[in-house]
């Protein structure tokens, strides 16, 4: 069990911030007051397989892998360690406002993440929409990076929280990434056509 001295926020005691090491969900560490807590390991660039191992017992604390024609899984060390489906643990729910969530059944309550348009990605609780049990937040000191800041007495759902938040932030990157590469193959081709169509009129 984390000790609560070691992963208190100095800055703000009700929380537990969670500061990764790179701007990065691919092979990366993430540290709790400076001290590296759990190491990131990922197989590839499209994290087909993610590790998150604790820095102090060097155990493997969870385990996910994505699937291409399979249903994703994933493995809680500390919670009997049975392989599930990542679709048991998180399940899509359509909210009131129309938007979809990601929907958590644990021992503290039913929680959802859901895309914010301040957070990037946050997490709440069914009994309150309004203030996030978990959230994102960018960084710019002393590097550029990110930091997963979740509320202190939601400390015992860590190993649910931070493998589903990396699931669906690498999701994300994944879907930007592709984004970028539609749209720098369009601007090429427009470059091209338009070459083409210079050059045939000369």
């Amino acid at each position: 069990m984390d000790s609560k001295l070691t992963l208190v926020n100095p800055g703000d005691p009700q929380t537990i911030q969670l500061v990764f090491s790179k701007n990065s969900t691919l092979n990366t560490s993430i540290l709790v007051n400076g001290q590296v807590r759990y190491i990131v390991s990922t197989t590839d660039r499209q994290a087909q397989k993610t590790s998150i191992t604790d820095a102090i017992t060097k155990n493997v604390w969870v385990s996910v892998q994505r699937r291409t024609f399979l249903s994703d899984k994933i493995v809680f060390v500390n919670r009997g360690g049975a392989e599930q489906k990542f679709s048991n643990i998180m399940k899509n729910h359509k909210l009131d406002d129309g938007y979809t969530a990601h929907m958590m059944h644990t021992d503290l309550g039913d929680l959802y993440w859901k895309v914010h348009k301040i957070h990037r990605l946050a997490l709440f609780s069914v009994s309150d929409p309004v203030e996030p049990v978990a959230y994102r937040e960018q960084l710019s000191h002393p590097i550029n990076t990110f930091a997963l800041t979740i509320r202190k007495e939601y400390e015992s759902l860590l190993d649910y929280i931070v493998p589903t938040f990396l699931y669906l932030e690498q999701g994300l990157r994944g879907g930007e990434k592709q984004a970028d590469i539609a749209d720098g193959m369009i601007a090429e081709n427009r470059t091209l056509l338009g070459h083409y169509v210079n050059t045939s009129t000369v």
